[in-house]
């Protein structure tokens, strides 16, 4: 028996922006010979999809977001910084593990946040940080703490988290849900202009960056508007909504438990 897992990156270079949101990955479940499809998703979030998806197979579980850890690595005191900044006050940046912005986007945003004057936690590779404004560093240091790598999944848990800066990866999406935090997404590759869409068009948790591309004055007006703006309001709240929607499917009672326990029976009583 084979299971697909789909959680979000495997087949992202199979993305075409012919098809709205999940298309071409409906395109593309038609094509593997798998017995069944496993979903990190929610049915709440994904219903239409979903339903869709079950046309080609009825073996298509949707098993959720990613529960809690138990161990949380913290080397850099992320989580003791955050801690003393008000409620939905402060910017989370983060662009995965792959992609850095190009030059004049780091430097763009850099100058957006000391322009702002929006707390920040900016996780950012250790040689990126050399081409940061010259006396950055310094000047924001009250302001916000730049660090080779951060827990990102209790950062975006934390009350205090008021936007989260991301490329838009499948992963990054669902963490940000998870703990209701609207986005300002920046894609690069694959189905990270997807799933920015589904957060600005679908969803209406977030927004993608101006034209494609940081800018001081763009990259300010969306912190703006997020965090002040009467529409990042709206954001927030929706954020909230599918927050509760996702921890639900995640209960014993919820759909992604259920679905989860209907995969594993699937593969114990498969025939070899």
């Amino acid at each position: 028996m084979r299971v697909y897992l789909r959680n979000g990156e495997e087949e992202s270079q199979r993305q075409t922006r012919r098809s709205c949101v999940w298309g071409s990955r409906l395109c593309f479940l038609k094509h593997v010979a798998s017995n069944g499809f496993c979903f990190t998703s929610c049915l709440c979030r994904f219903h239409q999809f979903l339903s869709r998806a079950r046309s080609y197979t009825d073996r298509s579980p949707q098993i959720g977001i990613q529960t809690d850890e138990t161990t949380v690595q913290d080397p850099h005191g992320c989580l003791a910084w955050i801690e003393k900044r008000s409620p939905a006050s402060v910017a989370y940046i983060s662009f995965g593990s792959v992609m850095t912005p190009p030059l004049g986007e780091l430097v763009a945003i850099a100058q957006g946040l000391e322009s702002s004057k929006v707390p920040f936690v900016w996780s950012l590779k250790e040689k990126s940080m050399v081409h940061l404004p010259k006396g950055f560093l310094d000047r924001t240091r009250e302001q916000g703490i730049v660090v080779p790598w951060a827990p990102q999944v209790e950062l975006l848990k934390h009350e205090a988290t008021g936007v989260f800066v991301t490329h838009g990866g499948w992963n990054s999406v669902l963490e940000s849900v998870s703990g209701g935090v609207p986005m300002i997404c920046r894609p690069f590759f694959g189905d990270q202009r997807l799933n920015g869409r589904a957060v600005e068009v679908v969803w209406e948790i977030g927004m993608t960056i101006t034209d494609g591309v940081f800018t001081k004055d763009g990259f300010e007006k969306c912190l703006d508007r997020v965090l002040v703006q009467d529409d990042g309001k709206k954001m927030k709240g929706n954020a909230e909504k599918l927050k509760e929607q996702a921890h639900e499917a995640v209960s014993l009672k919820g759909s992604s438990f259920q679905n989860f326990k209907g995969l594993l029976e699937a593969v114990v009583n498969v025939k070899v």
